[in-house]
């Protein structure tokens, strides 16, 4: 999100759209090239199977395994099918695609057992690196500067996850399990078709807006969706939180009442995050990027109200990560990927990014009702649909006003304030106030 007002200055908007095209391709292949397998953890967290240092290690020397598979043949695919990419492009998003995956892999065990210092460095600082290196070698290029972005990150990350690697195979010195990586795959080859028809849901918009409308659109689009994705650092931390939190209160059998009260408090809390980026959001863009960007401040909305959307899914979610209901959720990721496609190809020709934005969140609304339906199937009591009526009328509230006073900047500025001052009130004296 800090990094938008650089790079949308010193790339141009089909720079811009190569860098967030290879971003999207690269977030879909890492869970291929992984087989889904930094999951492997949730697989056997109800139980005490096996050694949970040498389950980790063995399955890692799996992963490695088939990347290697892969890599081999995805570039032999490339020879023949894809000759008009870029050889440097395509190495490095294969690269980096396992890089991200050994990555995420370490970051889950540590997000499940609540060390955050390791999580946040791991996450941040290879991030922060990629991020001064790729503006020193973007200014060192006269052309092809989407280079300067993609080249560097992929070498810091791959340096992160060489570190990772060997910190799991020292840690655990397993290597080779059949029945571990049995175990593993049993939980996680479902959830490769779940992950990627997720990531295809979320990424699929940019690469096909690319195609139909066109790089400098997919320019415009991947800045609104990066800018709107500023609200993830408020989600990413609240679900890291709300997935310890389920684990331990199911595994001390807390009542679904007690479990349903925290679930409401973090979407609460979410809400006004949301409704207050949503005021204020097209200031800050005015801010961060040149006027060249500026025509996707009205689809902002959209793709915060499908993070609201997104935060309130992974609650349903996770009941059914617990009770390894995995193949069910692929079937649903896989319907919803379909769907959103389908009316991206419909929507796209006519109205552009903003068609691709309204259709990610009506899928997003179906993923969650699909979820939440299953989720009852397992426990009728948790998560009522109650639960989100207030949050959802709100969010939905601001969202209208955001286009009603679209250009009164000064009304919503003071309107958000008000708000703010008068709901944090509420959540004092609920939540602190009456303890």
């Amino acid at each position: 999100f800090l990094t938008i007002p650089i790079f949308t200055r010193i790339l141009t908007t089909a720079e811009y759209g190569v860098v967030n095209t290879y971003t999207s391709a690269v977030a879909i292949a890492s869970f291929v090239v992984g087989l889904s397998l930094q999951n492997a953890i949730n697989g056997i967290i109800k139980e005490d199977k096996f050694d949970f240092k040498q389950y980790q290690s063995a399955v890692m020397t799996l992963s490695f395994l088939f990347f290697v598979i892969m890599a081999v043949f995805a570039y032999g695919f490339k020879i023949l099918f894809l000759k008009d990419i870029s050889d440097i492009v395509f190495i490095a998003g294969i690269i980096q695609s396992y890089a991200t995956f050994v990555i995420a892999f370490v970051s889950i065990e540590w997000r499940l057992y609540n060390r955050y210092i390791g999580y946040t460095l791991l996450n941040v600082l290879p991030s922060l690196l990629a991020i001064l290196v790729s503006i020193w070698a973007i200014g060192q290029l006269d052309s092809e500067k989407y280079l300067g972005r993609i080249v560097p990150t992929m070498l810091i990350q791959t340096i992160a996850a060489l570190g990772c690697m060997i910190y799991i195979w020292c840690r655990g010195k397993k290597f080779f399990s059949i029945a571990m990586w049995k175990t593993a795959l049993a939980y996680c080859l479902p959830l490769i078709m779940h992950t990627i028809s997720l990531l295809i849901l979320e990424q699929s918009d940019r690469i096909m807006v690319a195609s139909i409308s066109g790089l400098s659109e997919a320019g415009i689009y991947g800045f609104t969706h990066s800018f709107a994705l500023a609200i993830q650092v408020v989600f990413v931390a609240l679900d890291n939180v709300w997935a310890s939190t389920f684990v331990t209160s199911m595994k001390n059998k807390l009542s679904a009442e007690d479990i349903n009260k925290k679930a409401e408090s973090f979407t609460e809390i979410y809400t006004l995050f949301v409704i207050g980026f949503i005021f204020v959001s097209p200031e800050l863009v005015k801010l961060m990027a040149d006027k060249d960007y500026w025509s996707g401040i009205v689809y902002i909305p959209l793709f915060v109200l499908a993070s609201y959307v997104n935060l309130i899914y992974t609650f349903p979610v996770n009941n059914e990560y617990y009770e390894s209901q995995t193949k069910s959720m692929a079937k649903v990721s896989l319907l919803a990927a379909v769907i959103n496609i389908a009316l991206n190809f419909i929507v796209i020709p006519f109205a552009g990014g903003a068609g691709a934005a309204f259709t990610t969140l009506l899928t997003y609304i179906f993923l969650f009702f699909v979820h939440w339906r299953n989720s009852k199937k397992l426990n009728k009591d948790l998560f009522p649909l109650v639960l989100f009526k207030n949050t959802s009328l709100l969010v939905l509230v601001a969202v209208a006003i955001y286009y009603l006073l679209f250009n009164l900047w000064i009304a919503r500025w003071i309107l958000i304030a008000v708000f703010t001052v008068v709901y944090v009130w509420k959540l004092y004296k609920k939540y602190i106030k009456t303890v």
